[in-house]
C-alpha cells in the first residue's frame, strides 16, 4: 500500500511540473453575481434543536450576501399539524440596513406547556427569487425537550468478551451510567472504544436487570459498508428474530456482568433491505472489581471398571470450577430424551448422584450400546446453572466391537481452511470399519497430528453406504482448540437431514454429498461444515472450502508403525500453538440447531432446585 501511495504522489508531481512548463494562458472569468437579494439560511443552524422545558422562543440565523439598505424577507413554514399549535412563526424575516445576519423568533403560544421527548418537523424556506446558488433557501429541522436524563457518570472499568464479529478481549474500557428522571425504570450504560470502534449504549431495567440493545453503528467494513449491532430481539426478519426469554439480555448487578445476545448485521438503513449477518450470538461485559467465578465444568467417558461383585461399569471423569458446590450426574441410555431427562433430575423424577468434588464415578450398564452421561451444576444460592451431555459407546468385557481397524489411511485436510490461512496438510489417520454395515467408517483421532485431545477417543463417521451418497451422519467433536473452543464438524447432507427431515436422495440431487470411489472419499467444496465453540456462540461455517477433503485408503499403513502420526518435522503448523488469528470469514452462514456439547437450557430458568 505504501508503494502505491509513493508512485501516485510523484505520477502527480509530474502533471504538475507538465502543467507548469505550459506557455498557454488561460482566461478567467469570474461567475456572475446573482441579481437576487441573495438570502439564504446559514449552515451552522443544526438539523435538531433541543429546547429546555421552560423555553418561551428559539432563533433561527438568516443570512443575505450584502447590506445596505433594510429588508423585509418572506418565510414560507411548512411543519406538522401539532407544532402549529405550539409555536407561532412570524410571516418575515426583518434585516436591518446595516445587517447581513438576521433572527428569525420563533415564539412558544401563550400558556402552551412544551412535552419531554415531543419533537416537531418544521421546513422554513425563502421565494427562489430572492435566494442565492450559493446558500440554503430552505432550512429543515426537529425541535422539541430532550429527554431529561441525569448527568452522564463514568462508574468504572471492565473487559469486553468479543466473539462475533470479532474475538478476544478489550480490558481497560471505561463504563458510564445515567438515569431517566421521569421514573424508576430506565437507564443507560455506555461503553465506548470497544474494539477501538464501536460505541456501545444498553438500555437497562433498574427494577428486572433486563437490557436492550437498539440499532445503533457498529463499525465500517471495507468490503460491505455499515453494519449495525442490536439485540436478536430487535432483528426484524425471521431467520434471527426471537423474544428475549429466548435471546436473554440483562445486568447481573451482583456480578458486575453484561451478557449480550447480539447480532453484527450489514445495514444503513434500518428497514427490509438489510444484506447479510456477521452472525449472532453472546457476548459479555464485566466490570472490574467484582468476583469472577469460575462455573467450568467437563466430564468424558474413561472406559471400563469392573466391580468385586464382576458387575462392568462405564466410568466417567468430571472437573468441576471451585465456584460449583455441587452437581447431579448420570448415565442414560442415548435413545433417552435428554432434555425431559434434566428436567427429571432437576424435580426428583430421575435418579441421579449428588456430587461435590471432581473426580472418578463408575456407573453400572448390563448391555452394550450408546450412552449419555449427563450432568447439571449449581451455583451457591442452589441455582441451576447448565446442563452438559457426554455420549460414548460401551460394550460390556468380553463382547466384540463392531468396529475392525484397516490400518493408517492418508488424510487431506480441509476444515481448518474456514478460520485459519494453513495449508492443506496431508498427514496418516487410523480409520476403523464396522463389521455390521461395511460401508460405515470411522476416523480415529483425526487432529491428535495438530495436538488434540487423545485422553477420550475422538472420531468422525463417514457413511459411505452409498458411494455417490456419501456423508458424515452426525456431529463430532475432535478434541481440539485452535483457542476458540473445541472444533466440531459434520456435513450439509446431515443437517438437511435431521433438522429439515430431507431423504438421502433428496441431498444427493442438491448436490451436497461426496463419493467414495476406488477407495478413496472425497467431498464437493463447501458441502461440509465446521464450528469453534467459542466462535460466534458455536455457529456453522461451510468448510471444505477448497474442495481438498480426501480420504485415501488405497495405500494402508499398520497402526502403530513409523507413520502413524509422521516425523515432528512434518507435523501441521498449527500444532502446540492454538491461539492464532482468525483469517475473514465474514462469509459463513448461521446455522441453528446443531450443537456438540451442551443442550439447550433456557428452560432450566423456570425450576428452583436445592441443594442437598
Amino acid at each position: 500500500m505504501k508503494k502505491l501511495f509513493k508512485n501516485s504522489y510523484i505520477a502527480l508531481a509530474v502533471l504538475a511540473l507538465g502543467f507548469s512548463a505550459c506557455t498557454e494562458e488561460v482566461e478567467y472569468n469570474p461567475a456572475e453575481v446573482p441579481a437576487t437579494a441573495q438570502v439564504y439560511f446559514s449552515n451552522t443552524n443544526g438539523a435538531q434543536i433541543d429546547l429546555a422545558k421552560e423555553a418561551s422562543s428559539f432563533d433561527i440565523a438568516v443570512s443575505r450576501a450584502a447590506a445596505g439598505t433594510a429588508a423585509s424577507i418572506d418565510v414560507y413554514v411548512t411543519a406538522d399539524s401539532l407544532a402549529n399549535t405550539v409555536f407561532d412563526f412570524p410571516a418575515t424575516v426583518e434585516f436591518a440596513d446595516t445587517a447581513t445576519t438576521a433572527v428569525y423568533t420563533v415564539n412558544v403560544k401563550e400558556g402552551v406547556e412544551l412535552e419531554f421527548e415531543v419533537y416537531h418537523n418544521i421546513n422554513l424556506s425563502i421565494d427562489e427569487s430572492l435566494a442565492t446558488p450559493y446558500g440554503n433557501s430552505s432550512y429543515t429541522f426537529e425541535v422539541g425537550v430532550p429527554a431529561p436524563w441525569t448527568e452522564w457518570k463514568q462508574i468504572g472499568t471492565g473487559t469486553y468478551y468479543l466473539s462475533i464479529y470479532w474475538g478476544g478481549t478489550h480490558s481497560g474500557l471505561p463504563v458510564y451510567y445515567r438515569e431517566y428522571l421521569l421514573n424508576d425504570t430506565d437507564a443507560q450504560f455506555y461503553i465506548p472504544g470497544i474494539a477501538n470502534s464501536m460505541n456501545l449504549t444498553i438500555e437497562y431495567d433498574r427494577q428486572t436487570g433486563n437490557c436492550q440493545v437498539l440499532p445503533q453503528y457498529a463499525l465500517t467494513n471495507s468490503n460491505y459498508g455499515q453494519v449495525t449491532v442490536l439485540d436478536i430481539p430487535h432483528y426484524p426478519f425471521t431467520n434471527l428474530s426471537g423474544t428475549y426469554e429466548e435471546y436473554p439480555c440483562y445486568y447481573d448487578a451482583e456480578k458486575g456482568l453484561f451478557t449480550l445476545n447480539l447480532a453484527y448485521v450489514v445495514c444503513t438503513l434500518w428497514d427490509a433491505n438489510t444484506n447479510g449477518s456477521f452472525g449472532n450470538g453472546v457476548e459479555t461485559f464485566q466490570l472490574d472489581g467484582f468476583k469472577q467465578y469460575d462455573y467450568t465444568f467437563d466430564m468424558s467417558f474413561k472406559g471400563h471398571y469392573i466391580d468385586n461383585a464382576g458387575n462392568d461399569n462405564a466410568v466417567i471423569s468430571t472437573t468441576m470450577g471451585i465456584d460449583i458446590p455441587q452437581y447431579l450426574m448420570t448415565v442414560v441410555s442415548a435413545d433417552e430424551d435428554l432434555q425431559a431427562t434434566v428436567s427429571g433430575m432437576l424435580d426428583g423424577s430421575v435418579p441421579c448422584d449428588t456430587l461435590s468434588e471432581s473426580g472418578f464415578y463408575a456407573y453400572p450398564l448390563t448391555e452394550s450400546g450408546n450412552y449419555v452421561a449427563v450432568a447439571v451444576t449449581f451455583d451457591a444460592e442452589g441455582n441451576a446453572l447448565e446442563s452438559y451431555t457426554e455420549e460414548f459407546e460401551f460394550y460390556l468385557a468380553g463382547q466384540e466391537n463392531p468396529w475392525v481397524s484397516l490400518g493408517m489411511a492418508t488424510y487431506t485436510e480441509d476444515l481448518l481452511t474456514t478460520f485459519f490461512n494453513v495449508s492443506n496438510e496431508v498427514y496418516q489417520v487410523e480409520v476403523r470399519q464396522n463389521k455390521d454395515n461395511p460401508g460405515l467408517y470411522r476416523v480415529i483421532h483425526p487432529y491428535a497430528a495438530y495436538g488434540a485431545d487423545t485422553e477420550s477417543e475422538y472420531f468422525f463417521e463417514i457413511d459411505a453406504t452409498d458411494p455417490e451418497g456419501v456423508y458424515i451422519p452426525s456431529v463430532y467433536g475432535t478434541g481440539f482448540d485452535a483457542g476458540y473452543g473445541e472444533v466440531s464438524i459434520t456435513s450439509m447432507a446431515y443437517y438437511y437431514m435431521a433438522t429439515q427431515g430431507a431423504s438421502l436422495e433428496d441431498v444427493k440431487g442438491a448436490g451436497y454429498c461426496g463419493v467414495f470411489a476406488d477407495n478413496v472419499i472425497t467431498f464437493p467444496a463447501e458441502v461440509l461444515m465446521i464450528s469453534m465453540s467459542g466462535y460466534q456462540d458455536g455457529a456453522w461455517y461451510k468448510s471444505n472450502v477448497n474442495g481438498l477433503f480426501k480420504l485415501d485408503m488405497t495405500d494402508m499403513q499398520p497402526v502403530g508403525g513409523e507413520e502413524e502420526n509422521g516425523d515432528a518435522s512434518e507435523a501441521p503448523a498449527m500444532r502446540n500453538n492454538v491461539k492464532r488469528e482468525l483469517k475473514n470469514v465474514e462469509g459463513g452462514i448461521k446455522f441453528g440447531g446443531l450443537r456438540a456439547k451442551k443442550i439447550d437450557n433456557t428452560f432450566m430458568n423456570l425450576v428452583e432446585a436445592e441443594l442437598n
